[in-house]
């Protein structure tokens, strides 16, 4: 069975259902994971589901050559972190209006 990490508390709902599919690890504390803890993450874990503040950056990874860790999947609304549709290019009229 994969072995997987959430990275905060999550609904009883969302642990139970992992727990059908993974082997599964919750991190109890509320704060974002620091470089170093990421790094034992890539090396422990099959995958890892990281919430918002936990900033996976290129050094991490480059540090974690050779890790375990086939994916990273966010959980959450997502309004915060992305736009829809995206914002036009500057000058250019917005795609949800018409151009005068």
């Amino acid at each position: 069975m994969k072995r997987i990490l959430i990275t905060r508390p999550m609904p009883a709902r969302v642990v139970a259902e992992a727990e059908t599919h993974f082997d599964v690890e919750i991190r109890e504390e509320n704060t974002p994971l620091k470089p170093g803890q990421m790094r034992g993450a890539l090396a422990l874990y099959d995958g890892i589901l990281p919430t918002l503040g936990d900033m996976f950056s290129a050094e991490v990874f480059e540090d974690a050559e050779g890790s375990r860790c086939r994916i990273l999947a966010n959980f959450g609304v997502g309004l915060t972190i992305s736009t829809w549709p995206p914002p036009a290019p500057r000058g250019s009229p917005s795609p949800t209006r018409r151009a005068p």
